[in-house]
């Protein structure tokens, strides 16, 4: 053997290794849940934006195409309104524009909110009561709030949407968009 000494640790040598290794796992781990958490509120901060902007969007364009609201509305959660089906259309008044929805003349097109979901629902009255959402298309998931108002004498409707994801693996236990807003002016005489 060379001249060389083996030196050992002492007992408080080694608590003070494991102690510093256990701060740096703590801290590691701590750092990785924080990026985690931040990570999930900014996926669902992007889902309740793209839900409520989705929704929003569609509404607009085929509201700038009603020609008939079913009532003067304020502060309403839901909308009735009528779409043109075209001009002189079989079936319809001759020589004059038809109304209705995509299934049938005369028929009505419904926003209201179904539990969580914003729906787009279609009948064959204005005042129909919807119950059985199963044909009806979901335009938003996780909508809180879905307020309506239609102003007759300027033809024009204003939304307003809130949408709210809630998730206990959310830092707050919720993200929401704040309320949106938009409108949209009826193009066509009804």
């Amino acid at each position: 053997m060379m001249g060389g000494s083996v030196r050992a640790f002492s007992l408080i040598e080694l608590l003070m290794v494991v102690g510093a290794l256990g701060f740096v796992t703590g801290a590691l781990a701590l750092l990785f849940t924080s990026g985690h958490r931040s990570t999930l509120s900014a996926d669902a901060y992007l889902v309740v934006q793209q839900e409520a902007r989705r929704a929003l969007d569609a509404m607009g364009k085929e509201l700038r195409n009603a020609g008939n609201i079913g009532a003067d509305l304020t502060a309403a959660t839901r909308l009735n309104f009528q779409i043109s089906k075209g001009y002189n259309v079989a079936g319809c008044t001759p020589n004059a524009t038809c109304w209705g929805n995509e299934a049938s003349n005369g028929g009505w097109v419904h926003y209201l909110r179904n539990g969580t979901q914003l729906a787009r629902c279609e009948s064959m009255a204005s005042g129909t009561v919807i119950t059985d959402f199963s044909a009806c298309r979901v335009l938003a998931n996780y909508a809180e709030t879905f307020l309506v108002d239609y102003v007759s004498s300027t033809r024009l409707v204003t939304f307003r949407l809130q949408v709210k994801h809630s998730s206990s693996l959310l830092p707050s236990g919720a993200m929401d968009t704040g309320t949106l807003r938009t409108q949209a002016r009826l193009r066509n005489p009804s």
